[in-house]
């Protein structure tokens, strides 16, 4: 019987995990999104209550009210809730937000990170700048969207809600292509702000490397000047980097979450095939402009706090290289000191022992002549003294050499 991968209908699932909400112009949509970090989320009861239907994976839900259908999801670092209400064109009827919908975003977990208002009108019926209050052209980004069949308009500044507001005209958009597109909004918004949650945390990584910095050239600086204080400066040195390798290990995370949520909106971007509209600054450019600075910005933190980890690393090597050399340097010294004190000491052992022949011999020698002069009485020897005492004392003085050195040699086994 052939056997299943565990996974294989959980990574099947997984095509469907997001699904979107499908809807025709006109209408409204509320979004909101909630960084909650690392924190465990759990689906608000009011959600619960309107009968929320989970995907399998329990990280998204469509629920549905009387006025419109809520979808509620969790991603990495965030939750997100979109509620989609149908509206009836007129200007003085925009929906406002509805209570269960004010009700539902105070039950969310976390810090509220985006809020975005959308209203979904139809292209030659409504005015987007009048529904956007764009006093100029100039405070306006346009662009046609989904090969010129709607156009997104936006300020970008809070409302009167605190909220963001868009306005998409619909040209030929069907209810499918339109949710895709409203989604795709909403994604580019989200995922923006949560790339520049960094931007404060990558100014103040600048100022840290820089103060680490001068720190470094300090240290670097002394290294030729202050030789007896290297092992100081080795403590300096570890201290440096254990604060590096802090500010590395607090940033590193959220500035690669950064380049994540950046490249994100990139593609989101490049899915809307956005076109030029006449008069207007591109949506894709309004951007651009100013979030991809903001993006090199943080990554330029990241490498920052990579180099001055690598320059530290190289200054400690740089150290410890000296205090290597200058340790060999003593201990070379220390051996030739000592080689000296051998050379020394074996002249000494040598002068010792010739002193010690010299004495021993005159003592042996005073020792025979004493044993020829008791035996002067014997006529052989008494007519041979002078003749067996000269020839006794290079005898005696080779005997005690030898013996010396045969003892200096058992000493030395």
């Amino acid at each position: 019987m052939t056997k299943d991968y565990p996974w294989r209908s959980v990574l099947n699932d997984e095509l469907h995990s997001r699904p979107s909400i499908y809807f025709d112009a006109p209408a409204v949509v509320w979004h909101e999104a909630f960084f909650v970090g690392n924190e465990t989320t759990r689906v608000p009861d009011t959600l619960l209550k309107l009968g929320l239907k989970n995907t399998s994976d329990g990280k998204s839900g469509i629920a549905q009210t009387t006025s419109g259908r809520i979808k509620w999801e969790i991603h990495a670092e965030f939750v997100s809730l979109t509620y989609v209400i149908q509206w009836s064109g007129d200007y003085n009827a925009i929906p406002l937000r509805e209570e269960i919908w004010i009700k539902l975003v105070n039950e969310m977990p976390g810090q509220r990170i985006n809020s975005i208002e959308i209203v979904v009108g139809l292209a030659g019926t409504h005015d987007a700048k009048l529904m956007l209050g764009a006093e100029t052209d100039t405070d306006v980004a346009v662009s046609a969207i989904g090969n010129c069949d709607a156009e997104i308009w936006s300020t970008f500044r809070f409302n009167e809600a605190n909220a963001t507001r868009f306005v998409l005209l619909n040209h030929n958009l069907n209810a499918f292509r339109t949710g895709r597109m409203v989604r795709r909004l909403l994604e580019i918004e989200d995922y923006r702000l949560m790339a520049l949650i960094s931007l404060p945390l990558a100014q103040d990584t600048f100022a840290r490397c820089s103060e680490f910095e001068t720190r470094l050239q300090t240290i670097v600086d002394a290294l030729g000047k202050e030789a007896h204080q290297q092992e100081r400066l080795l403590k300096d040195l570890a201290q440096l980097a254990s604060e590096i390798l802090d500010v590395s290990v607090n940033t590193g995370e959220r500035f690669s979450a950064t380049a994540a949520y950046a490249e994100l909106v990139f593609a989101r971007l490049a899915e809307l095939r956005e076109q030029h509209v006449d008069g207007y600054q591109r949506l894709g450019v309004f951007i651009e402009r100013r979030f991809r600075p903001a993006i090199r910005f943080c990554a330029q933190a990241s490498r920052r706090v990579e180099n001055s980890a690598t320059r530290v690393a190289r200054a400690s090597d740089l150290l410890r290289t000296s205090v290597q050399v200058e340790l060999e340097q003593q201990n070379l010294q220390l051996l030739e000191s000592m080689e000296k004190r051998v050379q020394v000491q074996t002249k000494l052992q040598e002068a010792v022992e010739g002193f010690s022949i010299v004495a021993i011999s005159y003592y042996a020698i005073g020792l025979y002549k004493t044993l020829l002069e008791s035996l002067s009485h014997v006529e052989v020897i008494s007519g041979l003294k002078t003749l067996l005492t000269l020839a006794g004392f290079p005898v005696i003085i080779v005997a005690v050499w030898y013996l010396v050195r045969r003892a200096k040699k058992l000493t030395h086994l």
